[in-house]
Parts: structure tokens; sequence; C-alpha cells
């Protein structure tokens, strides 16, 4: 019987420390474009996104974002952060809309701005396959008012030393530019080797246990 009990409890084992593993869903970064990934010292607003208010950041998308982009699987992801300000902890309300352009093509997302926190980046992802015919070169980050009073409104940060120079807020070109980060993010190959490995104990343990019924000698007296 002992020839069975230890297979058997290294396979529950594993697929007990296996289940997190495979519920779990992380993503590496492959690649960055970020002009101001620090604090700031010297910082404006780019002033309140109420209805019909755009900031808008030119960017380059350099040969090597261009590149890890292209390596991504389609369910893969394009994450852009800007930096916001919601005024402490007033309470705000309505929405405003994120994104990034080349030419034609746009991927956009509204955001609930009542969920915003004070100087933090506001994350927003989208799928690689979004991203199909993108080439390296000019683009824009831009971030459009919705639909917030004056009162109940977010901003964004404008900082000085943007490698891309001053955002255009309402058609006004600015002297500071958005604090922003732009990567590419793909599934952590090492948690599919992890997957993979206990995957390989789980099948090892459970034909010893088959070996080992089938040797029992209670099942041959049987």
């Amino acid at each position: 019987m002992k020839h069975v009990i230890i297979p058997l409890a290294v396979f529950i084992l594993s697929l007990m420390a296996s289940t997190p593993a495979i519920l779990q869903q992380t993503y590496e970064t492959t690649s960055s474009l970020v002009p101001n990934r620090i604090w700031p010292h010297d910082q404006r607003t780019a002033g309140n996104l109420v209805e019909g208010f755009t900031t808008i950041q030119p960017i380059k998308l350099p040969e090597r974002f261009m590149d890890n982009l292209r390596k991504l699987e389609p369910n893969d992801k394009v994450v852009l952060g800007v930096l916001m300000a919601t005024y402490g902890d007033r309470e705000n309300k309505g929405s405003i809309r994120i994104g990034i352009r080349q030419g034609p093509r746009i991927v956009t997302k509204t955001i609930d701005i009542s969920e915003l926190q004070d100087n933090t980046y506001l994350s927003s992802s989208w799928q690689a396959s979004q991203f199909e015919g993108w080439s390296k070169g000019s683009a824009e980050v831009f971030l459009s008012g919705l639909n917030s009073p004056a009162n109940k409104s977010v901003t964004a940060w404008l900082v000085k030393g943007s490698p891309f120079g001053g955002a255009i807020t309402n058609g006004v070109q600015r002297e500071r530019g958005l604090c922003f980060s732009l990567v590419t993010q793909t599934k952590n190959s090492t948690l599919r080797i992890r997957n993979f490995g206990f995957s390989f104990l789980q099948a090892l343990c459970l034909m010893l246990v088959a070996v080992a019924l089938v040797r029992s000698p209670s099942l041959k007296e049987n």
C-alpha cells in the first residue's frame, strides 16, 4: 500500500502547488518608451479634462519598440501609462478617453475618472493585434475630456525635458510634455515552463500509482 500512497501524495501536493500558477496571469516587459519614469521636480498640469478639452503628445515610435511589437502574440499587451493628478482626495466624476494614434490607425479606452488616484499612472492596455500595420516614426498619445464638470475633473502632469518636446493642449503648444510610459508585454515564459514541469511531475506520479496498483498483492489475490 505504501507504494501507492507516496506517489499519490506527491501528485496531490504538485497539483496544489501548480494550481495558483495556472490561474495566475503574469507579464514581463519586453520594451519601453519612457521619457520620464521618475517623479518630476519641475511640473505643471495640462489643464482640466472637461468636455472637449484635449491634450496631445507627439511621440516617435523607435525601431526597437516595433521589433518587440512584431514578436508579440495577438493576445499579448501594449500598455500606456500617463501620470495623472486628481487634486488630492477630491471626488471626481465623469469619463475621459485615452489613446494612441498613427495616421488613420487609432486605439482608445474610455476611463471612469472616479477610480483614478492622485499622482499615479493611469494604465491602459490593448491587444497586440490591434497594432497591426503600425510602423516606426511619428505617432501621438492623447487624452480627451468627455463629460466632467470643471470642479470634478482630472488632469495630466506636464514635465520639462521630454525627448519628444512639449504637449499640445486645446491647440496651444506647451513647453512641457506628458509624463508617460509605453511598453510591450508578453506572457511570462518562466510561468509556462513551471506549469509544464508540474504537469510532467503529475503524469509521472499517476503512472507510478497505476504501476503500484497493478503490482499490489491484494489485487493479485482477488
